[in-house]
């Protein structure tokens, strides 16, 4: 899978879990301002389930999910 499909993948579940169809970010950008902790969970979960993988502990934290690109390096991380 390509990596501009998966951070295409990413930013679905992420419009999904804040019921934004309309929200559109730089892949860079910080993705977490409208995320409580409910919703950080959330996200984790949709896309564990996405992508059929599951996240360790150590990469269960906000701080390494903050934009669209980190989240799918840890998804590319699992994936291989």
């Amino acid at each position: 899978m390509e990596r501009k499909s998966i951070a295409e993948q990413i930013l679905n579940v992420f419009k999904m879990v804040m019921k934004d169809d309309n929200f559109s970010t730089d892949f860079d950008e910080d993705i977490t301002g409208g995320l409580d902790s409910i919703g950080f969970v959330t996200l984790v979960v949709e896309l564990e389930n996405e992508f059929d993988i599951e996240f360790d502990d150590e990469d269960f934290e906000l701080s390494k999910m903050k934009s669209v690109n980190q989240i799918t390096d840890l998804v590319i991380k699992y994936l291989n």
